[in-house]
């Protein structure tokens, strides 16, 4: 009896930002640090916690204190699985410290979880030419080697930062001189009315067995899983299962037919197992014939009967405007051209639900798709015919028959052009150069100072061709709406 109080009580008080149970923890280990701020943690006030993490107007900073075994760790974890597995996509995490501040004050979280992170972008931290910028992912209820069925391992599966239970990191690699494309898009996503992440931009500091190391600016990611749901759908509508949908070994996620059971699935780091289709929530049920039913359903129906079930079991609206959006960003990582970098969330008490993630290769920035395509080409695509690179690159005979036979319905495709048309209006401010301009302005006045850093990689902070971007894919899709008028 006395266990479960014990339980239930740390259950109550962990609701929210940065727990009771967190403030428990921060003050209990903060004299065991060999590091120190010189800071007293603080609690994110009020109902706005998670807001305020991602709030662009403030200034972020994180430090992330290592021990030098920990720091190695990371490296070695990574080459160790890459001898058995020919990739590095190792899932291990190492032991480090948090220490977070804006303009509120400053966290400290204690043996927080740190592991490198990336589908073709995992970089080793450290080589023998010295430190490297890296994509990594911070868990914040890692429990490591804790007992389970014990308050202590109960109070740390439990723990968050802002309502988060893990948080992810992008180095900028110099491909975005601007260093906020990324964040630009998912804003847009966000007042676009899209279920999307959020995205801001920080100062990074890794302090190794007491050494500090400036990472310069980088930009975290809100990412989509339990929690993501939770603050969506609220805790009623969050227990559906959630789909991470990749090219992966078993080819793209194109929704064509399955031919291969394998490419429906749950990631298993240890045999190396990465489905196309990923089940993330629900794992001990392992039962994927919603999916299976669903692209069955896409595949096999068609005109009314096709929309009839779409109607019914798909927010359709979102993902047309999803399609719009990309087409307008140049988003060519995205399912139509891809077949890639977005989840489905099955919600049991709702509609089947599009969620897209990973903005990076956008505006005419990052991989351009050459030699089959140029960033003029993205510019100026066909906004009816968004380029097949699986075709053109691998020679893949694939399809992408959610968007190609939701276009071939009249009412589908007159919303589609509604929503290109309402994008690439001035007036209502979305895809404007203005807009983005705006972003640039404000996050360079916060960081363009901190943009420099010991490894010197992706160290500007610039405008390239983002204003030619914006005027050629504008003019390109308003010219294509008003040839289909005629």
């Amino acid at each position: 009896m006395k266990r479960k109080i014990v339980l239930l009580f740390l259950l109550i008080v962990s609701v929210g930002g940065i727990s009771l149970v967190n403030q428990m923890i921060n003050s209990k280990h903060t004299e065991q640090s060999t590091y120190s701020l010189g800071i007293e943690p603080y609690t994110i006030k009020g109902s706005n916690q998670f807001d305020t993490l991602f709030d662009n107007s403030k200034l972020h900073q994180f430090k992330i204190v290592m021990s030098q075994e920990e720091w190695d760790g990371l490296s070695s974890d990574m080459l160790d699985y890459e001898a058995v597995n020919n990739n590095m996509r190792t899932g291990n995490y190492r032991k480090a410290d948090l220490y977070y501040s804006d303009e509120n004050g400053d966290v400290k979280i204690d043996e927080v979880g740190v592991r490198s992170k990336g589908n073709t972008t995992r970089k080793l931290p450290e080589t023998s030419t010295g430190l490297h910028r890296f994509n990594f992912k911070l868990k914040f209820n890692e429990t490591f080697d804790m007992l389970e069925d014990t308050a202590d391992y109960y109070e740390r599966d439990h723990r968050n930062f802002a309502g988060l239970s893990t948080l992810n990191f992008k180095a900028h690699d110099g491909t975005d001189t601007s260093n906020i494309r990324e964040v630009f898009c998912y804003d847009l996503l966000k007042d676009f009315v899209m279920v999307s992440s959020k995205a801001s931009l920080a100062t990074l500091i890794f302090v190794v067995d007491g050494v500090e190391h400036d990472y310069g600016v980088v930009r975290y990611i809100e990412p989509v899983d339990k929690d993501f749901l939770t603050k969506r759908f609220g805790g009623k509508k969050d227990d559906g299962n959630l789909y991470k949908c990749l090219w992966q070994s078993y080819g793209p996620a194109t929704l064509m037919p399955i031919t291969r059971e394998e490419s429906i699935g749950i990631k298993d780091w240890v045999k190396n197992y990465h489905p196309t289709y990923d089940l993330k929530t629900n794992q001990e049920e392992k039962n994927f014939q919603d999916l299976k039913d669903f692209i069955n359903n896409i595949n096999t129906l068609n005109d009314d009967e096709l929309k009839a079930y779409l109607e019914d079991n798909f927010e359709v609206d979102h993902f047309i405007r999803y399609e719009a959006l990309n087409i307008v960003l140049g988003g060519l990582d995205d399912y139509w051209c891809m077949g890639n970098n977005y989840y489905m969330y099955f919600n049991e008490d709702g509609k089947i639900e599009w969620i897209p993630f990973d903005y990076d290769n956008t505006l005419a920035a990052g991989w351009s798709g050459e030699p089959n395509w140029s960033y003029e080409g993205i510019a100026k695509a066909d906004i009816y015919k968004w380029k097949n690179l699986n075709a053109a690159m691998f020679d893949a005979h694939t399809t992408h028959p959610l968007i190609n036979k939701i276009l071939e319905i009249d009412e589908y495709k007159k919303k589609y052009e509604e929503y290109l048309k309402i994008l690439t209006d001035a007036e209502n401010n979305y895809f404007t150069y203005s807009r983005f301009l705006d972003l640039y302005n404000e996050l360079f006045d916060l960081y363009g100072g901190s943009v420099e850093n010991e490894m010197h990689e992706g160290d500007e902070w610039k405008l390239r061709n983002e204003k030619w971007f914006f005027e050629t894919k504008i003019a390109s899709v308003k010219e294509q709406l008003s040839k289909e008028k005629q």
